[in-house]
């Protein structure tokens, strides 16, 4: 093997690319889109938490409303405001 073909070797060797979904990707590359996909899953568990409290709120303006008492109108975010049933 020549020297420069044990040059490309070893650079397409340290950059291991692989063939994935039709994609060539590089270990960066990889390292990329678990960064990316990682963050999209903390933002989704924030959404999900967000929505969690949201649906409480709503739950308990349910249940005050069947009752007849005042409502508290808000969005779980702790800005309600009171009205009559």
């Amino acid at each position: 093997m020549t020297r420069v073909n044990s040059g490309i070797t070893t650079a397409v060797g340290m950059l291991s690319l692989k063939l994935h979904s039709g994609k060539w990707n590089c270990d960066i590359c990889r390292s990329e889109r678990l960064r990316v996909l990682e963050e999209k899953l903390r933002l989704a568990h924030v959404q999900i938490e967000k929505l969690t409290r949201r649906n409480k709120a709503l739950g308990e303006q349910f249940r005050l409303a069947e009752k007849g008492n005042d409502v508290e109108e808000g969005h779980g975010d702790g800005k309600a405001q009171k009205r009559s049933v």
